[in-house]
């Protein structure tokens, strides 16, 4: 906090998620001179290990998001691992806020925004990804030609994460 015009002002951090980057920005110049615009070390912050952590599952959840055969492509998280990674959004923000919310003012992002408040309909997003992963040409809305080596490539990948993604479920107690 510092003090402006006799009263004090908490410095403004905004929770948005992005790619390869920790949850906590600077939202306006002022913060942003004090931490810097992603906040790299949470630790300044005063958040605690179990917060950090909890960030690091985040950010690295939010990057198995992408499809890895073509960033356009659906993703191959069932719907369970929707309900799962929202959960621990809305967890780490929570707890951000619980922990830090009196020293800072905490502003959720659209990117998180939307996911927080996102109703998630799992049986939904299986069938819609069970009919990609079967048929990508005919269940993709950007029609580019999808060959059968890339439609051999899509089910491995699958497979693959289907496998990953059910130790992290099962592993943080969700299965």
């Amino acid at each position: 906090m510092i003090l402006y015009g006799g009263k004090m002002e908490k410095y403004r951090l905004k929770f948005m998620l992005d790619y390869e980057c920790n949850c906590l920005w600077g939202f306006d110049e002022r913060t942003q001179n004090k931490y810097g615009y992603n906040i790299d070390d949470l630790t300044v912050l005063g958040l605690s290990e179990e917060a950090i952590k909890l960030n690091e599952l985040v950010m690295k959840l939010y990057w198995t998001s992408l499809n890895p055969i073509y960033q356009n492509f659906p993703s191959f998280w069932s719907g369970e691992m929707h309900k799962y990674f929202q959960e621990k959004v809305i967890e780490l923000y929570n707890k951000i806020k619980n922990e830090v919310g009196n020293l800072y003012e905490i502003i959720l992002h659209e990117t998180a925004k939307k996911i927080v408040e996102e109703k998630i309909n799992i049986v939904q997003i299986n069938k819609l990804l069970q009919d990609f992963v079967t048929d990508p040409i005919n269940n993709i809305s950007e029609k580019i030609y999808v060959h059968d080596k890339i439609k051999k490539e899509i089910i491995e990948s699958y497979n693959e994460w289907k496998e990953k993604e059910n130790n992290i479920l099962i592993n943080n107690g969700y299965k």
